[in-house]
């Protein structure tokens, strides 16, 4: 798969997965616009499927990540249920 692939199908995951969350980031509870948003694994060793991926503000995924490196991971995980 080439790169331009690779990208291409990476952008219409995100572009459905927002539409699934109606533009809203599930850790700020705001409006997410399209353009702004990043892909978030739940599960950072799994594929990027549709049941392991949320779109976030990049603040946001930043913040998921510096939790995730401090090993609190329990706060990451309700911050997925809410």
């Amino acid at each position: 798969m080439g790169r331009g692939t690779y990208r291409h199908w990476r952008q219409l995951l995100l572009a459905d997965q927002w539409k699934k969350q109606r533009g809203i980031c599930p850790i700020c509870a705001h409006p997410l616009p399209e353009d702004l948003a990043v892909i978030d694994r739940y599960d950072r060793l799994g594929n990027f499927t549709a049941s392991n991926i949320r779109v976030l503000h990049v603040d946001c995924a930043a913040l998921v990540a510096r939790r995730r490196a401090a090993g609190n991971t329990a706060n990451v995980m309700m911050e997925a249920a809410e």
